[in-house]
């Protein structure tokens, strides 16, 4: 069994998304420290509305030993953080600056608005279906329009987990997961859980 360091996880956006997400976490809790010996230990919260994000915080707060700290702006909320999950609403590009993501983190963007094409350009590309990402404005689907190509889509999801794709840890990832099954597994399975 290896034994990873626990990583900061930050999440951008304080409302449904970021609760659903938050929920999932807690129910793989266990499963997670037991298989890889590994937990989030330390979170980063930022929403554009305080409250919200305080809000968020201490509902964390309940599930975990750490301290989550709200951080006032986006930038702070990015700093050192191996993890960072986007779950904004957004309808169009609020991150611009690839400066970022200078320290390497993984991003799941969730949201699939918030990253402009220069971020998406400073980073290698994973989705789950290169075709169902790369459309309605997604963050892909500017940088497509500007760069002509789907270049900058390193792979997907099956690419790495089938090792056509080796990690490159000195580069940062970000994962748009448009039509992950998966996602719609676990809201399959929240629902028959409580609706049986």
């Amino acid at each position: 069994m290896s034994t990873l360091a626990p990583p900061p996880l930050t999440v951008i956006g304080a409302g449904d998304i970021a609760a659903a997400t938050d929920r999932h976490r807690t129910e793989l809790v266990e499963v997670v420290r037991a298989a890889y010996d590994w937990e989030i230990d330390a979170f980063r919260l930022f929403d554009l509305d305080p409250a919200a994000a305080g809000r968020f915080a201490a509902a964390v707060a309940k599930d975990t030993e750490a301290e989550p700290v709200v951080a006032e702006k986006v930038e702070e909320a990015f700093t050192d953080c191996d993890l960072v999950v986007l779950t904004t609403v957004a309808g169009e590009p609020h991150l611009h600056n690839p400066q970022l993501l200078a320290h390497n983190p993984v991003v799941l963007h969730l949201s699939l608005r918030d990253l402009a094409p220069e971020m998406i350009l400073a980073a290698r590309n994973f989705t789950d279906d290169v075709d169902h990402a790369v459309r309605e404005r997604t963050s892909l689907h500017p940088t497509e329009e500007r760069t002509g190509n789907r270049d900058f889509i390193d792979g997907t999801l099956a690419d790495l987990l089938c090792e056509r794709l080796r990690w490159d840890h000195g580069r940062p990832a970000i994962f748009s997961p448009v039509g992950l099954g998966v996602l719609d597994l676990a809201v399959g399975k929240w629902v028959h859980d409580r609706f049986p």
